[in-house]
């Protein structure tokens, strides 16, 4: 079906599989999102998104994930619907890209190269997002570890000597190194973040450490990474 209405710009009908892919391509390009990030995501492999991006038309539950996965509606890319010119397009995809980064940041992923590392993140006397949703069971008990002893640290860092924070750095990076042997690299970053008090916002920094497996090429290589830019509702 392809028709035009008196007054309404575009026409109406379904997407063609090129525009589906130039739209996809467009959002992950616009996000700094790697193929194989999105295909991982989306649950798919990144030979079948590389071919949707290419123009071909692959299945209904491909086309699906792909639109959860980039935060759309499932059925975003099936069905006729009003399609905009390139021109209104254009604007939707700032509308898109604008709402993602009010809610998103990039931040600088570091590694622990040594102990002055760690002691970036005990300073971080704010909240610590901690990422273990990559480790196996064969790192749990090791990463529960690390994570309550690092919490006790920063509780009290501010309030021991140089040596008792040397000696508490020295630790923790030594249970790090100890996830990394099991085929796990660490990443952390810090930034401040906005939180709401009732009817006010106040900023806080923020500690992020996440684990990766060693054989994930592309988050081994990565400079950073993407975090929550405001939190609402804090300690209510």
């Amino acid at each position: 079906m392809n028709q035009k209405v008196e007054g309404i710009k575009g026409e109406y009908r379904e997407l063609t599989p090129k525009e589906i892919g130039d739209f996809v391509r467009l959002c992950r390009g616009l996000r700094g999102v790697k193929r194989l990030s999105l295909a991982q995501k989306a649950g798919i492999s990144e030979k079948s998104l590389e071919r949707l991006e290419s123009g071909v038309r692959v299945s209904k539950e491909v086309y699906q994930k792909v639109a959860v996965a980039l935060d759309q509606g499932e059925d975003a890319f099936i069905g006729a619907r009003h399609i905009r010119t390139t021109e209104e397009a254009a604007l939707a995809v700032g509308d898109t890209l604008e709402a993602w980064n009010d809610k998103h940041v990039k931040i600088e992923a570091c590694s622990f190269s040594d102990e002055r590392d760690m002691r970036r993140v005990l300073e971080c006397w704010g909240a610590l997002l901690f990422d273990e949703s990559q480790l196996k069971t064969d790192a749990l008990d090791a990463a529960a570890s690390f994570k309550q002893n690092l919490s006790d640290w920063k509780d009290i860092f501010g309030e021991i000597d140089e040596t008792g924070k040397l000696n508490a750095q020295r630790s923790l990076l030594e249970e790090v190194r100890i996830i990394e042997g099991l085929g796990y690299v660490a990443r952390f970053g810090t930034y401040d973040a906005e939180f709401a008090t009732g009817a006010k916002s106040a900023k806080m920094p923020i500690a992020v450490i996440t684990f990766f497996q060693r054989t994930d090429w592309e988050k081994v290589a990565m400079k950073e990474m993407v975090v929550p830019r405001r939190f609402a509702n804090w300690m209510q």
